[in-house]
């Protein structure tokens, strides 16, 4: 009835499969992404880092060109996907159109994973550094930054060998990181080393509670408290610091080298 009405029809993979319709890539609106021809994620042949975020104003996209100038000047040749815009500027890609088209979650970690697939297949990279668009989570209930839903469709399509989270500054303790930490693992596939803190803080307007207000800080007092916090499962970085940013990089190899296997 909605196809003779000329409306868009969006069907879930499963009841498409179940109910054995085929509608053109036209009427599915996936950006000319054909569907996954099979139930399966095709495991990726090179180690993956994901960069993740909690909000805007992280450093995300400075973490990922951090991580991205460390290895290739080590030698190793990367695909990368980026979290931001400007990402072709900086030689590697956005993330695909499809993922912000409306189409099921399920068919879009098929998509993703398999578009992942190509890209690495095709570029044989030594690493692949994944930049994830948009906040892990929601806020609260008047500030849903998305409700965490393209992270966790990006996330499940490739196992993570490594994450890393980029946070506004803030008064954490370590259970909070903890928490953080397994929300990452066991959501998003992704086990939290790092965590970068950015030189931004955030807190609720409070004349509006959908938004946040942000404060600019320097440098160096972020590095100086976060070096006060007492934590020992992760290290906190700052991006936007050449020395702490190299700490943090020779960090990650070190955790990739420390499994020889995964390095080429």
């Amino acid at each position: 009835m909605a196809q003779e009405m000329d409306k868009q029809v969006v069907l879930s993979y499963q009841l498409e499969q179940k109910l054995q319709v085929e509608f053109s890539r036209a009427s599915l609106n996936s950006n000319n992404f054909d569907n996954p021809v099979e139930d399966r994620l095709y495991e990726i042949g090179c180690p993956v880092i994901t960069v993740l975020s909690s909000g805007k104003r992280t450093d995300q996209f400075a973490t990922e060109l951090a991580i991205r100038g460390y290895f290739i000047e080590a030698g190793y040749s990367i695909s990368q996907i980026g979290s931001n815009s400007a990402s072709q500027f900086f030689g590697f890609s956005d993330a695909p159109k499809f993922l912000y088209n409306s189409q099921d979650a399920y068919t879009k970690v098929l998509n993703f994973n398999q578009h992942l697939r190509n890209l690495t297949t095709q570029e044989q990279p030594d690493l692949l550094i994944l930049g994830v668009p948009e906040a892990i989570m929601k806020h609260d209930d008047q500030l849903l930054n998305g409700l965490g839903v393209l992270p966790f469709i990006v996330c499940n399509s490739v196992k993570s060998d490594l994450g890393i989270l980029c946070m506004h500054y803030g008064a954490y303790n370590e259970q909070f990181f903890s928490e953080m930490s397994k929300f990452c693992q066991y959501r998003l596939n992704s086990p939290i080393s790092l965590i970068n803190m950015s030189n931004v803080s955030a807190s609720q307007d409070a004349s509006d509670n959908t938004k946040l207000n942000y404060t600019d800080l320097d440098s160096s007092f972020v590095l100086c408290n976060i070096s006060k916090i007492e934590i020992d499962d992760y290290l906190l970085f700052s991006a936007l610091n050449q020395q702490s940013a190299d700490e943090a990089c020779r960090k990650v190899h070190s955790i990739l080298t420390d499994n020889v296997h995964y390095m080429r």
